[in-house]
């Protein structure tokens, strides 16, 4: 997801567009909170950090659309 992609859209697409990050984030961090619960399985050591990855790319997309809505709500 670029900021141009961003640009393009109006405040309406990028607040439905940041309401499915945000559930999208939720949803990895309740996955990750099982899967690491798993005691009877071996996890390998790499998978705690991939959820960490995905959940700051995630993150990271919710603040570029909070960002650019509020630059469209500022220009208007």
């Amino acid at each position: 997801m670029e900021k141009e992609e961003l640009e393009n859209m109006n405040i309406n697409e990028l607040k439905k567009l940041l309401n499915e990050r945000q559930e999208k984030y939720e949803e990895v961090k309740k996955e990750r909170k099982f899967v690491l619960k798993q005691t009877g399985r071996h996890i390998p050591g790499t998978t705690r950090e991939e959820y960490k990855q995905e959940l700051n790319l995630i993150q990271t997309q919710i603040d570029m659309i909070k960002e650019t809505i509020a630059e469209k709500k500022q220009r208007q």
